[in-house]
């Protein structure tokens, strides 16, 4: 009897619990998790990881969970309660990723954007002698200066010699393309020590030419065959090949060409547009605009006014005028891609965003994002991709994220001093001026 009533008790305790722990269970394969603080059961999130290299490993709170997919390069981290956790992402020879995410309930939290850099990044010797570099605006041309004043071409092509610079030049500070990309007009300082512009042809050494005109603007945009200037209240256009000075507009105090055809200037303090085809002019803005010692710009299709060691001003078209975007105290620097433009104000980051983002900003077209703030000023600022940049810090170049949830991570992709760099995105390979040397570094991929 004492044998079967052990059993007996022994089989309804079983059954209890079964009973209790079947109901968790079947919660728990459901995606319930009992929440011990909140004393009730809420429903489980989870996290998408999608990294740069495959076979990364993927840590929550220290647990390793498991690694991506060496195809899709994902992984998908499920049934976790809501809460905040710390995500580790790490392959050996790269960069660890790491970020605290929070995870709400029947929403799967994304970090998909995650590139991995490698922890060894080799820059070789690639030019020498050489004190500058100047890129076209679409990167795509390329020119060197010399420490003799010597231009010369990627392909080290001698397109201005050093003993025909010295007749004209004692310095060449700047190099800027024309829209064809095969002029260029030269700034530097004759032997009176003054600042003097020359407009050359690359492929025709011949062409030098003494630029007067540049004497007295104030402002200019290079387009194909022509300079547009702004000298005295006047926006003239001047005709490199037939050497005639068109005049554009009178009694603008800035402007801004959107094309060959549309002009936008400030005029009496508001914003016009003027197709010189028709001579058809719009007044976009009904607020006067109280600024002084500004400049007009368009940056994809937006239109700010960027006034000197100050401020910048994101023209409202609802609102039909100006509002402030950003204080600056050492000018702007700027970087567009089609849906967002990274600036820096000299020693913060921000991104202005052009579309609606949903992960990791979940903020609206317009929205003004804050990356990071530093002592020491920003020098320069390319993209790397979408979702990664470089700028320079302390002559160092950094490479940095722009997810700015919790930490932004970033490190240094040299620890060699850094003057100036470029990045060339087809070839993923970075180009820095160090000393007198370009240097140019192993590629940056997985």
């Amino acid at each position: 009897m004492e044998k079967n009533s052990v059993k007996k008790i022994a089989f309804i305790v079983l059954v209890l619990a079964f009973f209790a722990v079947a109901p968790i269970l079947i919660l728990n394969v459901q995606g319930y998790r009992f929440d011990f603080e909140k004393m009730k059961l809420v429903e489980t999130g989870g996290l998408s990881i999608k990294a740069s290299a495959p076979e990364a490993d993927v840590f929550v709170d220290g647990q390793y969970k498991n690694r991506t997919s060496s195809f899709t390069k994902d992984l998908l981290v499920q049934n976790l309660a809501p809460d905040e956790y710390k995500i580790r992402v790490e392959k050996d020879g790269y960069h660890a990723w790491e970020k605290t995410l929070g995870v709400e309930e029947k929403k799967v939290t994304k970090a998909e954007n995650i590139y991995l850099f490698p922890e060894e990044i080799s820059f070789g010797v690639y030019k020498e002698n050489i004190k500058d570099f100047f890129l076209s605006s679409d990167e795509k041309a390329l020119l060197y200066l010399t420490n003799d004043n010597q231009i010369v071409s990627d392909e080290n092509e001698i397109v201005l010699g050093s003993g025909e610079a010295k007749k004209y030049f004692t310095d060449i500070q700047k190099l800027e393309f024309f829209a064809d990309e095969e002029k260029i007009l030269i700034k530097g300082t004759n032997y009176l020590d003054k600042t003097v512009y020359y407009y050359l042809d690359t492929t025709d050494p011949s062409s030098l030419a003494y630029l007067k005109i540049m004497e007295g603007a104030e402002d200019y945009e290079l387009e194909e065959q022509t300079i547009v200037y702004k000298s005295k209240n006047q926006i003239l256009r001047y005709d490199l090949i037939n050497k005639t000075i068109e005049v554009l507009k009178t009694g603008a105090s800035a402007f801004a060409m959107k094309d060959y055809y549309n002009i936008y200037a400030i005029e009496n303090k508001v914003l016009t547009r003027t197709n010189l085809l028709s001579q058809n002019q719009e007044t976009l803005s009904e607020k006067p605009l109280e600024l002084s010692n500004y400049k007009l710009l368009i940056i994809s299709d937006k239109i700010f006014v960027s006034e000197k060691s100050s401020s910048l001003h994101l023209f409202n078209e609802s609102k039909k005028e100006f509002e402030p975007l950003l204080k600056t105290t050492n000018g702007i620097d700027y970087e567009a891609l089609p849906d967002k433009i990274i600036f820096s104000n000299g020693y913060e980051l921000w991104l202005l965003l052009l579309r609606d983002f949903d992960s990791p900003f979940f903020q609206k077209n317009g929205a003004l994002v804050f990356l990071s703030r530093f002592s020491s000023k920003i020098e320069d600022i390319s993209w790397f991709n979408n979702d990664y940049f470089f700028y320079t810090l302390n002559n160092y170049l950094i490479v940095s994220e722009i997810d700015n949830r919790d930490n932004i991570n970033s490190f240094p992709a040299t620890d060699m001093p850094v003057t100036k760099f470029w990045f060339d995105e087809k070839e993923k390979t970075a180009y820095i001026l160090s000393g007198n040397k370009i240097y140019a570094s192993s590629k940056f991929i997985p």
